[in-house]
């Protein structure tokens, strides 16, 4: 005799107590690697709410200084078949365009219209100030005939 396959339980699941504080690392791990999922996509994997995905995306989570990127499946939140699903459906939904591109703070100006040079303009433009200001000071400090700064004694 044989049982038919059971259906797979959907709705929220239990996740220990002392598995719980994995969570938003979890969360910064797909925020990370998958910016194409969608708020609900990483409630359905990880199991949690939308105002703490919002804290980690923001940074404004109370353990935000602490949290390392990590993987949920090597944390047993969700299977790596359901994380592989989930992410095939965010990349039918987005064009491929958008999708190889990553939208994080850190990424710089990588996918600005100019490339990044604009911001290794910037770089130089800002260096080149903070050297004037630091030359100026200098000079001011040698004509006061301050300590130290190329007097020629």
């Amino acid at each position: 005799m044989t049982l038919p396959p059971q259906a797979k339980k959907k709705g929220p699941r239990y996740t220990p107590v002392s598995r719980r504080h994995e969570r938003p690392s979890a969360i910064l791990w797909l925020v990370r690697n998958h910016p194409e999922l969608k708020d609900a996509q990483i409630m359905r994997l990880v199991g949690t709410t939308k105002t703490t995905i919002a804290s980690v995306r923001d940074r404004t989570h109370w353990n935000a200084s602490t949290l390392t990127p990590m993987d949920p499946v090597t944390l047993g939140l969700c299977s790596q078949i359901e994380l592989d699903f989930e992410v095939q459906r965010a990349a039918k939904e987005k064009p491929a365009d958008t999708a190889l591109r990553r939208r994080h703070p850190a990424a710089g100006l990588r996918d600005h219209p100019q490339g990044t040079g604009v911001r290794a303009y910037r770089e130089t433009a800002r260096r080149s100030q903070c050297r004037r200001r630091v030359r100026q000071a200098e000079d001011d400090w040698r004509e006061e005939g301050g300590p130290g700064v190329g007097r020629a004694s």
